[in-house]
């Protein structure tokens, strides 16, 4: 941000992409708009919400049954949906237009990457790296 200049500034933000599943989508969204999106601008934050799927409960793929009905568990698909979410909503083409040229992808379980993340990303633009893992 050092070599933008004030207009630059003004308008520079960074978006934020939230993966969510059948369990947390309506909690999350319920969570944003009380709290005014933590004061980021609401076309600046996209969530995308990965589907469900059978649960399972060995190696051998047995599904997981609702105790006392028959009914197949079901559990969020994973980390690994918010790829195919990311094109199928078109997100990383809007990115691109906004002339973002970065992408950062973190987990809910590791908070303590938001230290990291800076230099991680200093470094991958200093070496143009293609991909970097943390």
């Amino acid at each position: 941000m050092k070599s933008m200049d004030e207009e630059q500034k003004k308008d520079f933000y960074i978006p934020l992409a939230i993966m969510t599943s059948g369990d947390t989508h309506e909690k999350t969204v319920s969570l944003l708009e009380t709290n005014n999106n933590f004061g980021m601008k609401k076309d600046q934050i996209v969530i995308v919400k990965q589907e469900k799927v059978p649960a399972l409960l060995d190696n051998d793929a047995t599904f997981s049954l609702v105790p006392g009905k028959l009914e197949i568990e079901t559990k969020p698909h994973g980390h690994g949906d918010v790829h195919t979410l990311l094109h199928q909503h078109n997100v990383i083409q809007k990115w691109a237009q906004l002339n973002k040229k970065w992408v950062v992808f973190f987990q809910d379980t590791n908070a303590l990457v938001f230290k990291a993340i800076p230099s991680a990303l200093g470094i991958s633009t200093q070496r143009d790296f293609d991909v970097n893992s943390i």
